[in-house]
């Protein structure tokens, strides 16, 4: 029986099996599970092997998965991830741009939430959401290709007219009557496939930094997650952190240094000790 892919009218075939695999490996594969063979994938999606072969390479890429020669493709081990300070911090070589609205929109749709976009944004599997695909520019060069996903039930019905208008932050503040205050994000390089190299209007295989973005209120309902394709020729990453407590000796409050020379200025003057002059002895012969 042949597994519909996921639907989309926009995007190729391969990119909807990739989509479909990620589900398959997050609905119960663990790090060094194998996958079916790519005749295995023909017959359960009902694609051509280049479409599988295309699918997997990007996968790979990406770090979802290994393949071994002569033994087959395996799911990767999950990789560590290091904590970063920062929040919206990504400039292009012109100057700062929107971080938090959407550029010119690609394309926006309504789907249901499978169990990775679910997972990210708190919510059920099935629930509705929106898929925003939209690139930065800079002097009307892509900087940056960005795919959003938003639950229909917070902020309604929108529109790409209304999107492009108006920032999505905005939109989404005003619905929940709360502000947007922390985001959990994490920094990775892939590669572009042919998709994301015409939206960036570079060459296929161009590495990329990749952002995955989840995005918070006040109250701490997840309202956004994204992941954005950035051209690493046009873009800077600003890091911003601070020391804990708990990295190492307790937190302490230092005096600023005018403090310090006016403390230095009252304290008494030290009392020196008077020396006496003592002869020096008399030296041996045979010193």
């Amino acid at each position: 029986m042949t597994t519909r892919l996921p639907p989309s009218a926009t995007e190729p075939l391969y990119a909807r099996l990739k989509i479909a695999l990620r589900q398959m490996i997050g609905a119960g594969l663990r790090p060094g599970n194998q996958l079916p063979t790519e005749a295995e994938l023909c017959e359960r999606y009902g694609v051509s092997r280049i479409t599988v072969r295309e699918a997997m390479r990007v996968l790979e890429a990406e770090g979802v998965i290994v393949r071994r020669q002569g033994k087959g493709t395996f799911v990767a081990d999950a990789r560590p991830r290091e904590p970063a300070a920062y929040f919206g911090a990504v400039k292009d070589d012109f100057g700062a741009h929107d971080t938090d609205g959407v550029g010119r929109t690609v394309s926006c749709e309504v789907l249901s939430a499978d169990l990775r976009i679910a997972g990210r944004l708190n919510v059920e599997p099935g629930t509705e959401v929106y898929r925003i695909r939209s690139r930065r520019l800079a002097r009307d060069v892509p900087v940056c290709y960005q795919i959003s996903y938003v639950p229909k039930p917070l902020v309604g019905l929108i529109d790409v007219a209304a999107i492009e208008q108006r920032s999505l932050y905005d939109r989404l503040e005003h619905a929940l009557g709360e502000t947007i205050e922390e985001a959990q994000e994490s920094v990775d390089i892939v590669v572009a496939d042919r998709y994301r190299a015409r939206q960036l209007d570079v060459e296929l295989d161009t590495p990329l930094l990749l952002i995955e973005r989840v995005v918070f209120s006040r109250s701490g309902v997840a309202v956004e997650y994204s992941r954005s394709f950035y051209n690493p020729k046009r873009v800077t990453l600003r890091f911003s952190s601070r020391r804990s407590a708990e990295a190492g000796a307790p937190r302490r409050a230092l005096p600023r240094r005018d403090e310090t020379q006016r403390a230095a200025s009252r304290a008494p003057e030290p009392v020196r000790r008077s020396r006496r002059k003592t002869a020096p002895a008399a030296r041996t012969r045979h010193e």
